[in-house]
């Protein structure tokens, strides 16, 4: 229960051995490498050390593809899991093993592509329906678009206003054009939709008369063919784009298979994606690759080991004070205090030469929660609850840690819930009260009835906090010389 001490790690190896090293090194999990620090360079360095690129930029792009495809069928065919259900499990070994990554790719981009031609018909989809909208108030009207003229009159179709008086409109142009009609063919909330006929000759006068009423025409003017007519072919069309939707969509569906591929093959290149950023804060020369990281002092002997294996000369040293910002943290912790390493990250892990604050947070923090809960039913929820879900689906990391966190809550919960007699609030006593019966629950702590005694046990649980945080931070100050 203490943080990790760490050792700084230099390393000189051959280049051609780069891509082996790198992969060892992750195998073994316990080396950080760190960014190149351009200050540190000697006058000349820089000419004779530089970075390559590794690949990285294409790594994160086929990650993104393939999160993509993972998308669009949890969009199309939602994956079926319980609560419960665990996560499936892969080797190391098999996570540095991308042979089959072509294939998947190729299965993406079939994915999304089969979308992406989705979405083009959906669009167009709603192209045509928006014409059938503006071509349904025509629907009645058996004179086509086309039909402009006959060999005395002009006739176009047009739309006003529905605030229009239509008689007031038609009065208006038989006073000045006699020789003209207005055939009302439907009408909405927002327009009347109108056929005009007059002759040929009395066509300009006609039309300034009727757009002073805002009279205009359709959008569909320029169309041939009567209304329903065009109704009728664009219905088809979308029949057709629904066979075609309705096709692509069982393409989708039938790689669907292939989820939990893809979502391995997700996870390798976020693995690959790794080793190239980390490839590429290697320096190196014509012929060597260099770097300077980090190491547990606990591995430092398994580190050995791996880069005997390697034509490399490499040293570690203890960090100086100067290094301390930098220091990677790493918390080892017990199944007790681990999981509260979920709360510790939350706000920012300790110094390097600070205090692993887990086995203090783990009594205070569990014991605080039970008190402000203190309820056996809810405490008992979340202890079977944490248990059940670290059983069943055997997480990892935080996951894991916040698991074990809801199950340690649970018990102070309980424990407290015990002591102040309640299950559910007062449920016993009301549910036996419907039955005209009475049941009072033994307590050793009463809030309700007896406020002073909660009152002083957490002036007291308090103290005792403030007294351990104190003592705490005194330990720190004389340990760093500053007992004054």
């Amino acid at each position: 229960m203490a943080i990790e001490k760490m050792k700084r790690l230099r390393l000189v190896a051959v280049k051609s051995e780069r891509e082996a090293l790198l992969r060892e090194l992750m195998l073994l999990g316990c080396v950080q490498i760190s960014e190149p620090n351009e200050t540190e360079k000697e006058p000349g360095e820089e000419i004779m050390f530089y970075q390559e690129t590794a690949g990285l930029t294409e790594c994160r792009t086929q990650h993104d593809r393939l999160l993509g495809a993972l998308q669009i069928l949890d969009k199309h065919m939602p994956a079926k899991t319980g609560l419960f259900t665990p996560k499936p499990e892969a080797s190391m070994q098999s996570m540095m093993d991308d042979s089959s990554l072509d294939g998947k790719l190729a299965l993406a981009k079939k994915i999304i592509d089969a979308d992406e031609q989705i979405k083009r018909l959906s669009a167009e989809e709603s192209r045509l329906r928006g014409i059938m909208d503006t071509l349904k108030p025509w629907e009645k009207l058996d004179v086509p678009f086309d039909l402009t003229e006959t060999k005395t009159c002009f006739i176009i179709q047009g739309a006003v206003p529905a605030s229009v008086d239509i008689d007031a409109m038609e009065k208006e142009l038989y006073a000045s054009e006699g020789e003209s009609q207005i055939l009302k063919i439907s009408s909405d909330k927002q327009q009347h939709y109108l056929l005009l006929i007059a002759m040929k000759e009395q066509k300009a006068q006609v039309l300034e008369i009727v757009r002073k009423f805002g009279f205009s025409p359709p959008s569909v003017a320029d169309m041939k063919g009567t209304a329903a007519e065009n109704i009728a072919v664009l219905e088809r069309k979308l029949e057709e784009l629904k066979s075609e939707k309705t096709a692509l969509t069982s393409q989708i569906e039938e790689f669907a298979d292939s989820r939990e591929d893809l979502k391995l093959f997700a996870d390798k290149l976020l693995t690959k994606a790794e080793k190239a950023e980390n490839a590429e804060r290697l320096l190196c020369t014509e012929r060597t690759v260099n770097f300077e990281g980090w190491v547990p002092l606990k591995m430092e002997k398994q580190l050995g080991n791996v880069l005997m294996n390697f034509s490399c000369a490499w040293e570690t040293f203890e960090p100086t004070d100067e290094d301390t910002p930098t220091v990677p943290i790493k918390l080892s912790n017990n199944s007790v205090t681990g999981p509260f390493t979920i709360l510790t990250e939350m706000y920012s892990l300790p110094a390097y030469n600070g205090i692993d604050p887990n086995p203090f947070l783990m009594p205070f923090f569990s014991l605080f929660f039970g008190i402000i809960f203190a309820d056996l039913g809810y405490g008992l929820v979340m202890f079977l609850g944490g248990l059940i879900y670290n059983l069943k689906v055997k997480p990892k990391g935080s996951q894991k840690n916040f698991a074990g966190l809801m199950i340690i809550c649970g018990v102070t919960t309980s424990i407290f819930g015990i002591l102040s007699g309640s299950f559910f609030g007062d449920s016993i006593s009301k549910i036996a009260s419907m039955y005209g019966h009475t049941i009072t629950i033994p307590a050793l702590i009463d809030p309700l009835n007896n406020p002073l005694q909660v009152l002083i046990g957490s002036l007291a649980f308090g103290f005792i906090h403030l007294i351990t945080a104190t003592a705490i931070n005194g330990y720190m100050l004389i340990r760093d010389g500053q007992w004054k």
